[in-house]
């Protein structure tokens, strides 16, 4: 404590009194001693306790205690109080003792009280407040009442160093920690960080990361008086930016080769923490992940407003065994994939036979001879309706495609399974029967690709007077394009292998002339031509069918033999040629036709009696049965449709 002016530890300062040995007042005859003085320095809100004594001199210069005698005590200096208030007056006792308890201010430094009996008799004692310890922390600055998963809180926290009266604690270095109280998740960022001067702990760089949902955060740290913490106001936590693909649909967990997935997949945006995002246009790209199959269809989905990008046409081509889908996109500036369920891939069922008969029409018969039903008209029926001829089916078994000669020109049709909805493709010739003309005189030998969205066929429409070349189009006969022909051979019935990478055709040697044919491979774009069978002059490899796993092909072979056309076999390198039929019925055999299955050859046979039937056999000529097709003549190259198991 600090008295005004006197050499006593402290000064005194009063009208009277200095020089003495003990902090006294003499005040008109009365003396007033401090006999319970406080301390130098207390901390600020502190309670100290002040006694003094009033004694009364007498006549005889004696003294004794002065009871009844009122002294005021006043705060001048730190708004603090005595007895509870900024100024009290007390009154001594019967042995002349006042006391006051003095509750010092918040504020730190020289705080100060003035003990008088009137404004010109007083006296003055101060003590320096010191700061109090920090015990508590408090939020400064609230981080923000809402954010994204995964990046940075727009407003960062600040947590201030408090002392126990909710004054603020200047004291640099105290480590304070923030964490996740409620909500779980991820907290991060620097999540350590030392108060500053002025006992602020700043925030810069907190980030929260998980399911969407409220968060609190917690501030801890050990002050002196032992650890204090601190809560947040609650933070609304949302999905952050797409940074993920997720299954949202699985695909089918089988399929057989060629048809268009039953259960198409959906992909889902999600952010890093697993929460979907909903955002518009982004392309996701589908591909085959693993498994020898091609993955055909529409390979490009949109996402919705929901964040999901869903596929529709997918369809899986090439031999049985597990596969997975890929899909990806660009998220945030880098590549994300997602791999699906794994897809057995199986081969089709058989279904119905058709075949062209009698008159040039179309039917449709079960492998035993049941359901016959005709689809075409034949030749006869309009002036415009010549004949209908090379069926064959759709990879999915939904369509057939088919030529037709009418109005002096043969072109290609499409129709339904069920023979509704004829439409025709092509037009060649001069434009009459309803087609526009394009020159040539002819389109024939139709045939889809591996996944149905294409046809190949034959046509005349050349530079060349009588060259024959491979023209391929969309299966709704748009972007007619030649494909493969040089002008110096006739190229036709071309065949795309199961998995759709190559082509079998047939090249005769030269440009019609009729000297013969042979078998050629090709790549799927046209590129790559090599040659697979070599025949004699005069002999044609022709009506190539490959096998349902795509490593034999099964052909005509029309030759100087004792039955001119027999069904050969042959591996797709060229080697182990066999033959599968031999005078069948005393007669030859052509057209052969792998089931969708792999398990039957069907194919047509003109017996020595005249009559065309279709047959069905091994794949290794075994097991030879005619197909019964109730009286009807003529009959011939048939197709096995495939369907789904």
């Amino acid at each position: 404590m600090v008295f005004a002016r006197c050499s006593f530890p402290v000064l005194l300062l009063a009208a009277a009194g200095c020089g003495s040995t003990s902090p006294t007042i003499t005040i008109s005859g009365y003396t007033v001693v401090v006999t319970s003085a406080p301390p130098a320095t207390a901390p600020v809100g502190a309670s100290v306790p002040i006694a003094f004594r009033i004694t009364a001199r007498k006549s005889d210069n004696t003294t004794e205690p002065a009871s009844g005698k009122a002294f005021t005590v006043a705060v001048t200096v730190g708004a603090g109080t005595v007895n509870g208030q900024a100024t009290a007056v007390v009154t001594s006792n019967a042995t002349g003792d006042v006391s006051v308890t003095w509750v010092l201010g918040t504020a730190v430094g020289p705080q100060t009280i003035r003990g008088s009996a009137s404004a010109t008799e007083f006296l003055d004692i101060t003590v320096t407040a010191t700061p109090l310890p920090a015990s508590q922390l408090a939020v400064a600055s609230a981080p923000s009442t809402a954010a994204q998963s995964g990046a940075p809180l727009a407003a960062q926290p600040a947590v201030q160093l408090k002392d126990a009266t909710g004054a603020n604690v200047a004291e640099a270095g105290v480590l304070v920690t923030a964490s996740i109280e409620t909500g779980g998740g991820t907290l991060a960022g620097t999540v350590m960080v030392p108060t500053n001067a002025s006992g602020l702990a700043v925030f810069t760089d907190l980030a929260l990361s998980g399911l969407i949902g409220a968060r609190t955060l917690k501030f801890t740290a050990t002050l002196g008086a032992g650890p204090a913490s601190v809560s947040s106001a609650p933070i609304a936590l949302a999905a952050g930016t797409a940074a993920v693909l997720a299954m949202k649909a699985q695909p089918s967990s089988s399929s057989p080769t060629g048809f268009v997935l039953l259960q198409q997949p959906a992909i889902q945006l999600q952010d890093a923490a697993g929460n979907v995002v909903s955002q518009a246009g982004v392309a996701v790209t589908a591909s085959a992940a693993t498994g020898t199959s091609i993955l055909t269809g529409a390979m490009t989905a949109t996402t919705d407003l929901t964040g999901v990008a869903t596929f529709s046409t997918l369809i899986l081509i090439g031999n049985p065994g597990p596969a997975t889908l890929g899909f990806s996109a660009t998220l945030g500036g880098q590549s994300k994939t997602v791999n699906s369920a794994s897809v057995a891939v199986t081969l089709p069922a058989n279904g119905k036979v058709v075949f062209k008969s009698g008159k040039d029409e179309l039917w449709v018969v079960n492998s035993d001879g049941t359901g016959l039903t005709q689809l075409t008209p034949g030749y006869g029926a309009s002036t415009c309706q010549s004949g209908d001829e090379e069926p064959q089916w759709s990879p999915d078994g939904s369509k057939i495609v088919f030529s037709r000669s009418q109005g002096g020109s043969q072109d290609i049709w499409v129709m339904n399974a069920n023979g509704t909805n004829p439409t025709r493709l092509t037009a060649s010739g001069d434009g009459s029967c309803g087609g526009v003309g394009v020159g040539g005189t002819f389109s024939e030998n139709p045939s889809w690709s591996a996944d149905g969205t294409k046809i190949i066929f034959t046509s005349d429409r050349s530079t060349t007077a009588g060259d024959e070349d491979l023209w391929i189009m969309n299966a709704d006969g748009s972007g007619q394009t030649k494909l493969f022909g040089d002008g110096a051979t006739q190229e036709s019935e071309a065949f795309f292998s199961p998995d759709g990478r190559t082509i079998v055709f047939q090249v005769e040697l030269s440009s019609g002339t009729g000297t013969g044919g042979d078998l050629w491979l090709m790549n799927a774009d046209g590129t790559n031509p090599r040659r697979l069978t070599t025949t004699a002059s005069g002999s044609f490899d022709e009506n190539a069918s490959w096998s349902r796993d795509g490593q034999k092909i099964a052909y005509t072979r029309n030759a100087a033999q004792t039955c001119s056309d027999e069904v050969f076999i042959i591996n797709r390198d060229g080697a182990s040629l066999t033959p599968l039929t031999t005078c069948l019925s005393g007669g030859g055999s052509e057209r052969p036709g792998f089931s969708p299955d792999g398990t039957k050859i069907v194919f047509a046979n003109s017996s020595a009696a005249g009559n065309d039937t279709i047959w069905n056999m091994n794949p290794d000529g075994s097991g030879q049965v005619i197909i019964g097709l109730g009286g009807l003549t003529d009959n011939g190259q048939p197709a096995w449709q495939p369907v789904r198991p």
